[in-house]
């Protein structure tokens, strides 16, 4: 599995949004921001190369193994698994 990741294509995604992340665990605060259907999402760096996978919270859950995910329009906030939340915003198309 990390070695199919770490040979994934250094191309962004049709799909991928440009996106501005603040207070970010992995530096850049520029990203590429891709919904996988409803409940995933991934964010890449320029190179596309992957920072993050998230998926949205189970109802009711409050336990998560992953990176969650909440979306409302074009603001994007990730949270960890140690409570660390990352702000980001979709950047408008040019």
């Amino acid at each position: 599995m990390i070695r199919a990741v770490g040979s994934a294509s250094t191309t962004a995604p049709h799909d991928a949004q440009a996106a501005t992340c603040s207070h970010a665990p992995w530096g850049s605060s520029e990203v590429v921001f891709r919904r996988n259907g409803r409940h995933a999402a991934t964010v890449m760096d320029t190179q596309a190369r992957v920072l993050a996978v998230a998926s949205v919270p189970a109802r009711g859950n409050d336990w998560s193994p992953f990176v969650r995910i909440t979306t409302r329009g074009a603001a994007i906030q990730f949270t960890t698994l140690d409570g660390t939340i990352v702000d980001c915003r979709i950047r408008p198309a040019d």
